[in-house]
């Protein structure tokens, strides 16, 4: 029996026989990433997986759900849903979403990997998502990048001290300033778990040795000082900062 299902383009119409497939007691992962749900299938297939235990892993990336979608998978966590890694990245979850999901993500003590790129968070989601932080999280890889959290970033990054299983976290392609990367170099050592971090931006036609085909992502524009106090903290914890985007 298959342990893991990929489907796209399967609408509301398509819910159905998804939740029909969730039965399958040896099912541990589902892609439903561009699934194109509506309301109503989203709703159906949120409920089926919350009936289905046996499903660790689901990606749900690229579904244009909104505030709607992050409200029901909130409310699924609260209720115990039983996921342990899940993909919402570019799904524009909006402010009162991101909300909800950072008040969820506290009461799911199996949620330790998601990813919440490109999602919409901005900089005010970003403080509600650091004030989240504060409270009991088992999160092991954190994926924001993309999000534009701006000043938020200096909250969540001193907050990371609450995340005492946290293994992975990239924070790229966020306006990362200054004051954000010295509160990030100030958490480091603090984190006993780290074991991976990103942090990079989207490379400029001003950057040296720009090539626009081949415009990889680079190192945070931070001052001198700065930038050398974070990279000094990563190598001190064995591992070099990344200008890798990270996935689940």
């Amino acid at each position: 029996m298959e342990s893991s299902i990929r489907l796209a383009h399967v609408g509301d119409e398509g819910v159905t026989a998804i939740c029909e497939k969730l039965l399958n007691p040896a099912l541990e992962s589902v892609d439903l990433s561009r699934s194109q749900f509506g309301k109503q299938g989203l709703a159906m297939l949120i409920s089926a997986i919350s009936e289905a235990p046996h499903v660790a892993t689901i990606d749900l990336s690229m579904n244009n759900f909104g505030p709607f979608g992050a409200n029901c998978i909130a409310e699924a966590l609260i209720c115990g849903w039983k996921i342990s890694t899940i993909n919402l990245s570019r799904c524009d979850l909006g402010l009162e979403g991101i909300r909800a999901l950072s008040e969820a993500m506290t009461m799911a003590p199996n949620l330790a990997n998601i990813d919440l790129s490109c999602s919409g968070m901005c900089e005010e989601g970003g403080f509600a998502f650091a004030e989240a932080m504060t409270k009991s999280m088992g999160i092991q890889k954190l994926i924001l990048s993309a999000n534009l959290l701006g000043k938020s970033c200096k909250a969540i990054s001193v907050n990371l001290k609450h995340l005492d299983q946290l293994a992975a976290l990239d924070l790229g392609e966020n306006g990362f300033d200054d004051d954000a990367g010295r509160a990030l170099a100030e958490a480091i050592p603090g984190l006993a778990s780290l074991e991976e971090l990103a942090v990079w931006e989207a490379p400029e036609p001003s950057d040296p040795g720009y090539d626009a085909d081949h415009a990889w992502p680079v190192l945070p524009r931070l001052s001198a000082d700065v930038l050398a106090r974070l990279l000094a903290a990563c190598r001190r914890k064995g591992f070099e900062l990344s200008t890798d985007p990270m996935s689940l």
